[in-house]
């Protein structure tokens, strides 16, 4: 992964049960107002919590993920790649959609017991030059399911 990426803290605003087995989580928390997303297929990284352990305490610098590697196996969040499905910098908010097939796999299992106000860890880039403070970036990232194209030339 690039060093560009930094890890964001964020919480679930809203768990959105679209199908059965496909789920809207949307995220939210103030360290989203330094993230870019870039296109519309953005792909982020989503660090999910262990079991009884929540978050190992991951580095802020441009190495998280060499950091992250050297964690124990008992202390190493799992890390699944996901896309964001939209993206509202006004808000502060954060789109992402999960297939929930049971328990077995970490994704899926998180996915089935998340509730408003769980805490989780998303890796993305920053907004460029930014390394703290307001967001200035605006405009919305769509995915292609669901929801209209945006107008050309945005």
């Amino acid at each position: 992964m690039a060093a560009r990426y930094r890890v964001f803290s964020v919480r679930v605003a809203a768990v959105t049960s679209l199908t059965p087995h496909f789920v809207r989580v949307t995220l939210t928390g103030a360290e989203l107002a330094e993230f870019s997303a870039v296109g519309l297929d953005q792909r982020i990284k989503v660090l999910l919590p262990l079991d009884g352990h929540g978050f190992s305490d991951l580095p802020e610098g441009e190495d998280w993920f060499a950091a992250w590697r050297a964690l124990p196996d008992a202390t190493r969040n799992p890390i699944r790649t996901y896309t964001v499905r939209s993206f509202r910098p006004d808000a502060h908010e954060l789109d992402i959609d999960f297939v929930a097939h049971g328990d077995g796999g970490p994704a899926s299992r998180w996915v089935s017991a998340c509730r408003v106000g769980d805490e989780l860890r998303i890796v993305g880039p920053p907004r460029p030059g930014v390394a703290r403070g307001p967001a200035v970036r605006r405009g919305r990232v769509r995915a292609r399911v669901g929801e209209p194209d945006p107008p050309r030339g945005r």
